[in-house]
């Protein structure tokens, strides 16, 4: 069991010291319980992934929020960009290997965050709009909850 808010945060954080100057990063944080079942290592590689993505998709200046929530029986977190958005007859395609709408880059990074996310019993979700940014909307189970918790 892994705490998700710290691997985002930890994540994140070599990405806002770089880039503050043209992009402004906003994290949230409203889930009640923060733990999933994860291997943190991969569950870093799929998120700086997913970062990466978004960064590349600001040309010049822009806003990447991270949201983490509770969903039913997960926890949802988000990643909206202000970047250039994804072409809707692209946007099947994202997962895909060696897909790739950038000049740069290897098609690899969303795949690879996929198969990542899967294999922790988890999806990946992409929605986005040309011109108008992206959100990555990513779910993980919950960790088990501790033994010897207090129970009533």
């Amino acid at each position: 069991t892994v705490d998700l808010k710290e691997i985002i945060a930890a994540t994140i954080e070599p990405y806002k010291k770089v880039l503050s100057h043209r992009i402004r990063f906003r994290e949230t944080y409203a889930a009640s319980e923060t733990n999933c079942s994860a291997d943190r290592d991969k569950i870093i590689i799929a998120l700086k992934n997913v970062f990466t993505n978004a960064i590349e998709a600001i040309q010049k200046e822009g806003e990447i929020a991270v949201h983490l929530s509770d969903g039913e029986d997960q926890l949802e977190l988000t990643v909206s960009d202000t970047g250039s958005g994804i072409a809707e007859n692209a946007l099947p395609k994202i997962f895909d290997s060696y897909f790739s709408t950038k000049d740069v880059g290897t098609g690899l990074g969303l795949p690879i965050a996929k198969k990542i996310i899967e294999d922790h019993d988890g999806r990946i979700q992409v929605s986005s709009k040309k011109g108008s940014g992206t959100v990555i909307t990513i779910r993980l189970p919950r960790g088990k909850k501790e033994s010897g918790s207090h129970g009533g």
